[in-house]
């Protein structure tokens, strides 16, 4: 299918220059590519409140959980090397979580019965959000008491002491912090290396993602966009160091789940390998049937409360049956309005950013707004 760029580009402002108007966000770009190159790309308002720096492809954001799929692709390349398998129990390598409990009984916001775990967690359950650790109520509890420090292995070991939502693989909830962040320390366990050395040598660098980073420099601080709350209707510039990713985390805070800096500009190039099957610029970072695993929905039908419209790849959300996106469309949010999809049936990658503190991740209007101005304006 064809893309009318100019019914797009009317769609896009229209909805987009309101939200402007209303004081929902101050601005927004977004980019639509092919597998060599931009097609269409569009901005919207300012990256200020002050409505003085024009929006750009190299403005800089905070992806928020837009970081989950680099830290999936990470893990990826462990299995294919065979360091590591999807299904392994993640205490061979972390024997902290060997003996797990599952929380059985929560009153007043206490949990106050657990049980044995009856299955050990593995790399899909975490890359799926399957493994419980991190997950709904008990998490909200244990967030309190079970510090997030800024070393990995020592916040993992950590979240070991933790109690699961559920047994592992039974079924499935969003793990925001703690799951990603045992996927990111596998990775260093398994290579040797920190996990932040490792995506700059296997991702950041090769794929020329020059504006991705937990700590920006002096030049990357000036291109970020203010980091507002709109949710008053009013603007209020959150208390946030410009050397901080994310609000759960301080300077420089290195997670799986969350805290990079990037451009639409740099990470349409992690999308664009991953339409690539795996390969960008002539240098191949996953196997094709990594990719298509990875694109591929991995929760049972029967597991209690899954729907099956938004699909659950690994690390990535996938399309089902009555999405707005085609079938067997992909990609993921961050909690600030970040988004981005790769979409294999039109041979297209498609990112949308802005920044906000209430953006509210995969649910934010205005992005699966913009979805919705894409597919409207296919002929």
């Amino acid at each position: 299918m064809m893309i009318d760029f100019q019914k797009l580009t009317d769609l896009y402002r229209a909805h987009n220059e309101k939200r402007v108007a209303d004081n929902y966000f101050t601005g927004s770009i977004c980019g639509i590519w092919d597998r060599d190159q931009l097609l269409w790309t569009d901005t919207i308002g300012t990256a200020d409140v002050k409505k003085t720096t024009p929006l750009k492809p190299d403005s800089v954001f905070r992806l928020a959980s837009m970081t989950k799929p680099i830290c999936g692709a990470a893990l990826m390349q462990q299995v294919e090397k065979g360091l590591i398998g999807l299904d392994d129990p993640i205490y061979k390598w972390l024997p902290s979580f060997e003996k797990l409990e599952v929380a059985t009984k929560i009153e007043n916001g206490r949990i106050i019965a657990t049980e044995p775990a009856r299955f050990a967690v593995t790399p899909r359950h975490l890359l799926y959000h399957g493994s419980g650790i991190g997950s709904g109520s008990t998490a909200a509890i244990q967030y309190e008491y079970i510090p997030r420090v800024r070393s990995l292995a020592e916040s993992v070991e950590n979240y070991a002491k933790g109690v699961l939502e559920f047994h592992p693989g039974t079924t499935r909830a969003y793990s925001p912090y703690w799951g990603f962040d045992v996927l990111a320390h596998l990775v260093e366990v398994i290579t040797g290396t920190p996990y932040d050395a490792y995506i700059q040598e296997h991702f950041l660098d090769p794929l020329g993602m020059v504006d991705t980073t937990y700590c920006p420099n002096e030049d990357q601080i000036a291109r970020t966009v203010d980091f507002v709350n709109s949710s008053t209707g009013e603007f209020v510039m959150t208390d946030i160091s410009p050397l901080t990713g994310h609000l759960s985390g301080g300077e420089g805070f290195v997670a799986g789940g969350a805290g990079l800096f990037s451009t639409m500009a740099d990470y349409h190039k992690f999308a664009q390998m991953l339409l690539n099957e795996g390969t960008f610029n002539g240098h191949r970072f996953l196997e094709n049937e990594t990719v298509k695993q990875m694109r591929t929905h991995q929760v049972a039908v029967s597991l209690t409360g899954e729907k099956q419209v938004l699909g659950w790849g690994l690390s990535m959300r996938c399309c089902l049956d009555g999405q707005t996106l085609p079938k067997g469309a992909y990609g993921w949010s961050g909690s600030y309005g970040t988004h981005f999809w790769v979409d294999p049936v039109n041979d297209i990658t498609c990112v949308y950013m802005m920044n906000l503190e209430n953006g509210g991740g995969s649910g934010e209007p205005a992005a699966l707004e913009f979805e919705a101005d894409v597919m409207a304006s296919m002929k």
